[in-house]
């Protein structure tokens, strides 16, 4: 078995666990402390930790925004605090992109080029550089994948003028939705069972995407048949 395929079945089979679990001990919800540290950073910062810790959630630091910008929302109270929760949580969810995407241009490029091998390794950079848009919007809108949706387009130096329009196009989105649901739904948003489930089927899509999209390495010195 590759390498990729037991990292993706591991993480997919986490993301089963926690779905089932969630389902399993509806009273146990698993963000509560996260929730407690949020609502602190609000509270102590203002806007300013909405996009501090978004600027986490984006960098490959899984905090959760199905927990930040619906708490924000609800805290921020009225239509212009809520158009603030969309720009500050966007914000974040910028400065996060682009440090994970830079880190992976320069850190990153060497490790995947070891696992892939060459002829893999270009056409998956062809890719991002020609057609990357949709995975990277697709990307910013799931969760748990969108901790990590900047890595790839870093690593195959797709163009930067299209990442920023696209991470912005996908974060604005998925943000004002969750502003809205905090805002018309209050508390009740955050104790659903939603959140945990989502962010499971999140790791189910990911850990699927590694298992079966990624490819194998070539072996040295062969041609094609």
């Amino acid at each position: 078995m590759r390498a990729s395929t037991a990292v993706g079945l591991a993480v997919a089979l986490l993301g089963v666990s926690l779905v089932a679990y969630r389902l399993e001990v509806p009273d146990a919800h698993i963000v509560k402390l996260i929730t407690d540290l949020a609502g602190q950073a609000l509270a102590k910062l203002g806007y300013g930790g909405v996009v501090g810790l978004m600027t986490l959630e984006s960098a490959a630091i899984p905090v959760p925004s199905e927990v930040v910008v619906p708490l924000a929302a609800i805290y921020f109270r009225g239509q212009l605090g809520l158009l603030g929760v969309v720009a500050a949580s966007t914000l974040g969810n910028l400065m996060g992109s682009l440090a994970l995407y830079y880190a992976s241009a320069l850190g990153g490029r060497g490790l995947a080029l070891k696992l892939m091998g060459e002829a893999d390794f270009r056409r998956a950079e062809a890719f991002f550089k020609g057609r990357g848009e949709l995975a990277v919007l697709a990307g910013r809108v799931l969760p748990a994948v969108r901790s990590y949706i900047s890595a790839p387009p870093g690593i195959f130096r797709m163009g930067l003028a299209r990442f920023i329009a696209y991470t912005l196009a996908g974060s604005v989105t998925w943000n004002s939705l969750l502003a809205w649901l905090g805002h018309a739904y209050g508390q009740e948003v955050l104790s659903l069972p939603w959140i945990d489930v989502a962010g499971g089927l999140g790791l189910v899509a990911l850990g699927a995407a590694v298992a079966m999209l990624w490819p194998p390495p070539r072996p040295e010195g062969r041609g094609l048949p």
